[in-house]
């Protein structure tokens, strides 16, 4: 585990139970994208996910988990202020949200 204060300790448990929560969420909004099932909004609510994940995750000891999500929540922002295809944001966020769906299920 990262050195982190023990003050945050409630707050990373906290974190680590919403992680298995916001995996699902996030598992499930990637099959909506691959089956186009309303992409658009898919990817939208993956942004808002990630952007979360993305603004606490180092803090609580998961870097690895903040790099992936933050690097997400920029494809999706991109994709939101149209300065990316839809396609395109998702050819550069599914190989980055297969690797954070699956390190948060670890």
């Amino acid at each position: 585990m990262a050195d982190i204060s023990p003050a945050l300790y409630p707050l990373r448990n906290r974190f680590i139970e919403m992680s298995v929560q916001r995996s699902s969420e996030l598992a499930q909004l990637r099959q909506r994208v691959q089956l186009r099932h309303d992409p658009e909004a898919a990817l939208g609510e993956i942004g808002e996910i990630v952007h979360k994940i993305s603004g606490v995750a180092a803090t609580l000891g998961f870097a690895e988990w903040g790099r992936l999500a933050a690097e997400l929540d920029r494809t999706s922002h991109s994709f939101r202020t149209r300065q990316t295809s839809l396609d395109d944001a998702w050819q550069l966020a599914e190989p980055s949200l297969g690797t954070l769906i699956d390190a948060m299920v670890r």
